[in-house]
C-alpha cells in the first residue's frame, strides 16, 4: 500500500497526528564529487552490470539545474534498450511489515541530457519523463523484493517536493532501493530514453 503526492498536503496533515522517528540514511542528499557513471558515497549501483551506473550532478551530459540541498545531487536514466539505473543501501534499521514510513524527496527532470542511444549509437536527448520507484530489498543492496511506492511521471524541470507512504506487506526489509522507471503505460518495445534528478531524501518511521 502506498501513496504519492507532490507537496502532499492531505497526508502531511493526517500523518502529523502520528509520532515519527527519523531513519538516518547514508548521504541522503547525494553529496560527492561531480562525476559520470559512479554511485554517490554511501550507495551501491543496482543497475545492469553491462551498463554505466548513475551520475553525480550538475555538470554531466549538459545538465545544469543547481542542487536543491548542498552542492550535488543524483541523476538516473532509463534507456531505449529497456535498461534502467538504480541505487541501494543498507538501512540502519529494517522496514517492518505492517509499519508505515514516510519518504520525502525532491525530484526534477532535465530538459537536456545528452548521451548515446543504446539502440542506434547516435547522440540522443534523454529528456522523456520517468518515475521514481522505491523497493524494499531483502538479502543484498540490490535485491528487489517488494515495490513499496512510486511517483507519477516527473515532468517539471524545477525541484518539487514528493512524499510517499511506504508500508511493507510481505516481509521486513533491510535495504532501500531507488529506481528510475518508464511510464507503466509504455510497452517494452517502445521503451525510451529519459532522466530523473533526485535530491534531499529523508525517511521517517510513523508511529501510532
Amino acid at each position: 500500500m502506498y501513496y504519492f503526492s507532490p507537496i502532499a498536503i492531505f497526508f502531511a496533515f493526517s500523518l502529523s497526528l502520528q509520532g515519527q522517528s527519523t531513519i538516518r540514511l547514508q548521504n541522503p542528499s547525494f553529496e560527492d564529487k561531480i562525476k559520470c557513471c559512479d554511485p554517490p558515497t554511501g550507495w551501491y549501483n543496482c543497475g545492469p552490470s553491462d551498463e554505466s551506473p548513475t551520475d553525480i550532478q550538475p555538470g554531466m551530459f549538459k545538465v545544469t539545474l543547481p542542487a536543491f540541498d548542498g552542492d550535488t545531487y543524483l541523476s538516473m536514466v532509463v534507456r531505449d534498450n529497456s535498461t534502467v539505473e538504480a541505487i541501494g543501501q543498507r538501512l540502519p534499521e529494517p522496514l517492518r511489515i505492517g509499519s508505515q514510513y514516510r519518504l520525502r524527496v525532491q525530484l526534477a527532470r532535465s530538459d537536456i541530457f545528452l548521451s548515446l542511444s543504446r539502440i542506434t549509437g547516435d547522440e540522443a536527448n534523454y529528456s522523456t519523463p520517468v518515475m521514481l520507484r522505491v523497493w524494499g530489498g531483502g538479502n543484498s543492496s540490490c535485491d528487489q523484493k517488494e515495490l513499496l511506492g512510486q511517483t507519477p511521471l516527473i515532468t517539471a524541470t524545477r525541484w518539487l517536493d514528493y512524499e510517499l507512504v511506504l508500508e511493507p506487506q510481505e516481509a521486513d526489509y533491510t535495504y532501500l532501493i531507488l529506481e528510475a522507471y518508464y511510464s507503466t503505460k509504455t510497452p517494452k518495445e517502445l521503451h525510451y530514453n529519459g532522466n530523473l534528478l533526485v535530491d534531499n531524501l529523508s525517511l521517517q518511521h510513523l508511529e501510532d
